[in-house]
């Protein structure tokens, strides 16, 4: 059984995506992967707060909501 999810804006799309920016300390954002759950997107920033410190965002592309991880936040959970 496939489960057909909507986007925020209406469309359908096969899997919910939750990406994952990196921001920098002039306010630009910059992609770096993508998870298919909440866990899964925050375990990608944590991964990568190993190589590159520093807040990164998650977006769910289905509901527009909009998470800052920290590493204050990332070790809180």
């Amino acid at each position: 059984m496939v489960k057909t999810y909507v986007s925020q804006k209406g469309r359908p799309c096969m899997f919910p995506s939750f990406d994952v920016f990196k921001l920098d300390s002039s306010g630009q954002v910059l992609w770096k992967g993508f998870g298919e759950s909440f866990t899964a997107a925050k375990a990608t920033t944590q991964k990568l707060m190993v190589a590159s410190p520093g807040d990164y965002l998650i977006v769910d592309q289905a509901t527009g909501k909009k998470v800052v991880v920290t590493r204050t936040t990332s070790q809180a959970a």
